[in-house]
C-alpha cells in the first residue's frame, strides 16, 4: 500500500478517537468522513470531513537535502469540523483544538516513521448560512514524507 494511503488511514483513525472518554474536550470524532461529497446538513453534524488534497513535490538533486532517487511530498490535509449554528464559538474552538491535538500529537509527528514531519499550516472558524446555520472550523496540516521515484 502506498505511503499516502497509509497516512490517510492513520489520520482517519486518529480523528475517530476524538471523544471525551479519550481525554478530549469534545465528542466530535463520532462522525468522520473522508472526502465527503455531499454537503454537510443538520442530520450529519456535528461531524468532521477531511481531505488529502495537493501534494507539492520536490525531487532529489545535487543541490538540495532530498537524496537523489527520492521524491519529497508535502501533502496538505484539510480537516473541517461542522456544528449546528447554536454551538458557541468557545465550543468550536475546543473542537478545533481537539483536531489539532489528534493530528499533531507529537511535535513533528512522523506517523510511525512513514513521514519526515507534520506541521500545522493554518486554522480558522467560520459560520455559513444556507437555510440552516452551520458553524465550522478548519485546520490545515502539511505532512512531509519521502518515497522512491514513481511511488506515492
Amino acid at each position: 500500500m502506498d505511503v499516502r494511503t497509509q497516512l490517510v488511514e492513520k489520520i482517519e483513525a486518529r480523528l475517530q478517537e476524538i471523544a471525551k472518554a479519550n481525554g478530549y474536550q469534545t465528542d466530535i470524532g463520532g462522525k468522520v468522513f473522508c472526502w465527503r461529497k455531499a454537503p454537510m446538513d443538520v442530520h450529519s453534524i456535528p461531524g468532521i470531513v477531511f481531505r488529502d488534497e495537493i501534494a507539492q513535490m520536490n525531487t532529489g538533486t545535487d543541490q538540495d537535502e532530498v537524496p537523489i532517487g527520492l521524491w519529497e511530498h508535502r501533502l496538505k490535509i484539510h480537516v473541517e469540523v461542522y456544528f449546528k449554528g447554536s454551538t458557541s464559538a468557545s465550543e468550536a474552538r475546543k473542537a478545533l483544538d481537539d483536531v489539532v491535538r489528534a493530528v499533531y500529537r507529537n511535535r513533528g509527528d512522523k506517523w510511525d516513521q512513514l513521514a519526515e514531519y507534520t506541521d500545522l499550516h493554518a486554522h480558522t472558524i467560520d459560520v455559513e448560512q444556507a437555510g440552516d446555520i452551520i458553524c465550522g472550523a478548519e485546520a490545515v496540516f502539511v505532512i512531509i514524507y519521502r518515497t522512491p521515484y514513481g511511488t506515492l
